[in-house]
Parts: C-alpha cells; structure tokens; sequence
C-alpha cells in the first residue's frame, strides 16, 4: 500500500491592501441592491379630453415652418344704420294750378319692418313729411302718386303704400282748396348717390268748362345730402 503523501496547507496572508480592497467592495455591494430597488418612475403626462379627443394643456405648440397653430376667427357682423331724422323747411309751388307743398321732415333708414324682411339687404326706406294744399281757382287734385323721389342720377322712385300705417299717417289726396298733411314713402336703393330730391310731378290739365289747358309742370327740391 502507497502511503498517502501529506501536504501542508499555508494560510494565505492577507496585507493591508487586500483588507482596504475588501472593505470598499463590502459598501459598495449594499449601495447598488438599494439603488436597483428604488429607481424613480417617470410621470406620465396628464391630458384633457376634447371634444375630438385629448390634447395636453398649455400654450399652442409652433408647427414647423415656426407658425402657431391655425385658430378660428369670427367676424363681427357689420352693424345696420340708425334711424336719422332732420327737420326741414322746403317748399314746392305749381304756380299755375296754385297747389303748394312744404316738406318737414325726412327720415332715413327706417328700421324695416320684422314680416317683410326681404327687401331689406337692397332697399333703404326713407319717409318724407309733407303738408299739401291744393289749389282754390280749379277743381284739380294733388294725388300722392305725384312725387317721386330720385337719388343722384338714378330713375326717380314712386312711393310705396306697402307699409300702410307702421311707420305713421300716409299722405292723403288733397282736393279743391284742402289741406292735407302725411308720410309718404320711398324704397331707395342701398349706396344710392347724394343728393335726394324730392320732385312734384303734376300732369297736364284741362278745365272742363272753358276747355283751357295746363301743361304738365315737374318741380322738385334737394331734401338730403
């Protein structure tokens, strides 16, 4: 039988080196295990619904170009004119028939009425006051239809009697010596030209117990502008 040979075992010697080594491996190993387990979560962004789904609060993000985002505008609608009215003291004389109109007032812009809107975008009202006094030496009439209204160079406009009474009294017919006093009427284009003028269209008359004869006579006065 072969002997078992014996070795003897020589501790290893540990310095001074090794001992400060193994002490910083010591502190450090503590160190990472408790900075893996308490890592800091991100936090989410928070975000508000919309109507057309979430956007994140705060101010409009600039696009590429450098441009803020497109934001809606609205228009302020353009206001309607108001109402105006001047006093005046005009008159209009058909010297040969005698009759005679003097013209007080004229409104502009009369607010058109709620049932009868349609004709608003186009035509402005405008009402001229009138006192007409027919004349005394023939049996002539002064009808309303006789004036018309003209704006700059446009075609003279007829009154109009679809308002009725809404805006006040309408001018009514002056007979032999009567003295009538009303509105009269007047859808005028919108942006019409300056001036206004007010014009007595009186036609041809005849008198029917001597046969003598009138010719039709036009006269007119500037009531605005």
């Amino acid at each position: 039988m072969t002997p078992l040979k014996h070795t003897n075992h020589v501790p290893r010697v540990l310095t001074s080196g090794h001992l400060r080594r193994l002490a910083v491996v010591g502190v450090i190993a503590p160190l990472i295990a408790v900075s893996g387990c308490t890592g800091t979560t991100p936090t989410p962004t928070s975000t508000t619904a919309g109507a057309f789904g979430s956007s994140t609060s705060g101010p409009a993000t600039p696009d590429a170009t450098g441009t803020s985002a497109a934001t809606s505008t609205t228009t302020a609608p353009t206001p309607e004119p108001s109402q105006t009215d001047l006093t005046l003291d005009l008159k209009l004389k058909d010297p040969q028939l005698g009759h005679a109109a003097t013209v007080t007032m004229i409104a502009r812009n009369i607010p058109w009425p709620a049932d009868a809107p349609v004709g608003e975008a186009a035509f402005e009202i405008v009402g001229v006051y009138l006192t007409v006094v027919a004349g005394k030496q023939f049996s002539a009439t002064v009808e309303p239809t006789m004036f018309t209204l003209q704006a700059g160079p446009a075609a003279a406009t007829p009154p109009t009697t679809e308002f009725g009474k809404q805006f006040g009294t309408p001018l009514a017919v002056a007979k032999r010596g009567e003295t009538t006093k009303g509105w009269l009427f007047f859808k005028v284009p919108r942006d019409s030209a300056a001036p206004f003028t007010l014009y007595l269209n009186r036609p041809a008359y005849t008198v029917s117990t001597t046969g003598k004869s009138f010719p039709a006579t036009k006269v007119g006065v500037k009531v605005a502008g």
